[in-house]
């Protein structure tokens, strides 16, 4: 099973597991607040991070110890919801489908023992939708797509700074005459002060390049429906923010910014061969929270 550009973009853990858009590029703390952690967990979780951030060789045996967490701590809703986040950065980043039908459920736990954390919908949403487009085509009348579209739809506007980010994400599903692309743009518009408001939205120790991701992403959106001014301002600023320095990626954002016209004439023609998103395979999780 091959699934690199369909598995996208799965990565916001617990506090971001991946890029959520903002504006404002420094933030003291954890992004992980509001959230204990037992003794079993604390150290796997701690693992976890360091996968994230580069640690890749590890993350196998984390996604191991964290079921074994949830199996000794049935209750513990955060073990949940980090193992279902580290299976989807297998999906994302390895293109590791064996981890497919465990996904789910580890997040439907944590939802459920988690009510209160209005980000869980927005993965499962996203995570619907795409598994809808690898079982069915990017056809939105078929009802599995639209019934997945449609759960998204609800999570983005049950909190939209974050999960309006994982909204975005299905903007290279799906053909430009579904509509879908600038509405994601809308989204991206609606949430590009964000970091103001919600430090999320920001970088932090967890996600110290969250800020340059999301405007990669955001760029992406851009040069997705043509439109080059735009895409080449959001790339530009990820390259102007003051953690973009020491940003191991800048690489690629100089790289779009250079074949902007070839980006944007492969994502018009659409297919296998289009340009990845930042947001997709290799640089899914790392490409935030790489340290």
């Amino acid at each position: 099973m091959k699934h690199t550009k369909s598995f996208l973009l799965l990565c916001s853990l617990t506090t971001a597991l991946g890029c959520h858009a903002a504006a404002t590029p420094a933030d003291a703390g954890s992004m992980d607040a509001g959230y204990s952690c037992s003794p079993l967990l604390c150290p796997v979780a701690a693992r976890l991070y360091d996968v994230l951030g580069g640690d890749v060789a590890n993350r196998e045996s984390v996604i191991a110890d964290l079921k074994a967490v949830t199996l000794a701590e049935p209750q513990d809703g955060r073990a949940f919801l980090l193992y279902g986040m580290a299976m989807l950065s297998a999906l994302a980043e390895d293109n590791d489908a064996n981890y497919v039908a465990e996904v789910d459920p580890a997040l439907q736990t944590g939802k459920t023992l988690l009510p209160d954390d209005e980000r869980i919908p927005g993965w499962i949403g996203i995570l619907h939708v795409q598994l809808a487009v690898v079982l069915n085509g990017p056809d939105t009348t078929n009802p599995m797509v639209k019934a997945a579209i449609d759960e998204l739809t609800m999570a983005a506007d049950l909190y939209p700074d974050f999960n309006d980010f994982d909204y975005m994400l299905m903007s290279p599903l799906f053909a430009l005459s579904t509509g879908i692309p600038e509405q994601c743009i809308a989204r991206a518009k609606s949430i590009a002060g964000c970091g103001a408001t919600d430090s999320r939205c920001r970088n932090s120790a967890l996600v110290p390049h969250n800020v340059e991701g999301a405007l990669m992403t955001i760029g992406d959106l851009y040069a997705r429906v043509g439109d080059k001014p735009n895409a080449l301002s959001y790339y530009n600023q990820a390259l102007a923010t003051p953690d973009s320095v020491n940003w191991k990626f800048r690489s690629i954002a100089m790289s779009d910014i250079a074949n902007i016209d070839s980006r944007i004439a492969g994502f018009a023609q659409g297919g296998a061969g289009r340009p990845s998103f930042f947001s997709e395979g290799k640089t899914s999780c790392v490409g935030c929270h790489g340290r």
